[in-house]
Formats: C-alpha cells, structure tokens, sequence
C-alpha cells in the first residue's frame, strides 16, 4: 500500500508544477563554487529507491536532482 501512495504522491508533484527536465535542473546546479553543506532528510524507502533508478536512466545524480528541484521550488 505505502508504495501506491509514493507514486500517486509523485505523480501528484509532476502535474503539480515541477516540470524542469534534467537538463533544466542539471543547469540550476551548474556552476555553484558555494561552499556545500550536507542536508540529511529521512524519506521512504520506496522513494529513494525510485528516485535513484530515475537518476540513473537519467544519467544524473540525487544530488543534481534534489538540488534542481529545491532551487526551482523556493524560486532561483
């Protein structure tokens, strides 16, 4: 059941405005000399699994995912 609910919660947050492809979100990365800071958040199993077969047939990292999207969510 908890794996129905991460992927209609995904799919909610796809037609929810998070468009950016990963190139798009590969470009918000891009570039950043700021010094880097470790952030540790506790998710689903299921979803980190999903998200990293999703960076791998994407040929990006996580890292270059979750980044994208936190800059595309708080507006940079």
């Amino acid at each position: 059941m908890a794996k129905k609910n991460t992927l209609s919660n995904a799919a909610k947050a796809k037609s929810g405005g998070y468009s950016a492809s990963i190139e798009e979100l590969k470009k918000k990365v891009a570039g950043d000399d700021e010094r880097r800071k470790r952030l540790n958040v506790e998710i689903p199993e299921s979803l980190h699994t999903e998200l990293k077969v999703y960076a791998t047939r994407h040929g990006a990292s996580m890292t270059d995912i979750v980044e994208g999207l936190l800059r595309e969510y708080l507006g940079e």
